[in-house]
């Protein structure tokens, strides 16, 4: 399966190398190009261990690949995943969702497929 895995924070970086150490082809897109740069470089930006390892693996292997470009990394997927911050809001401390309806306007503008989007 083809997978675009929008955000490459904890949650999606690791769900993303995971899915492609299970066999799928995934591409991860963010946009800050110094954290795309990184990755590309094989550096992880967050502490997870054995993360490094199976990251290169997996790009080696040729299923894991990143992206600024989100109609790139959106391309033939199957399913699209939106993992991307959820800070706290001020003053009620619940979930401020402001990005993740960014990224699913994004999607819908972008994506000219059936895909099914997850978050």
């Amino acid at each position: 399966m083809k997978i675009a895995m929008i955000g490459t924070g904890y949650v999606g970086l690791v769900s993303g190398v995971c899915f492609s150490d299970f066999g799928h082809e995934v591409v991860c897109v963010d946009k800050d190009p110094a954290k795309i740069a990184r990755l590309k470089d094989g550096k992880v930006p967050i502490f997870e261990p054995g993360l490094e390892a199976l990251m290169a693996r997996n790009v080696a292997a040729g299923r894991l690949t990143f992206t600024l470009d989100l109609a790139e990394a959106m391309r033939d997927a199957e399913a699209v995943f939106i993992a991307v911050g959820t800070p706290t809001r001020r003053g009620d401390g619940h979930a401020d969702l402001t990005y993740v309806m960014a990224a699913a306007e994004e999607i819908a503008h972008t994506l000219r497929h059936y895909a099914v989007v997850v978050t």
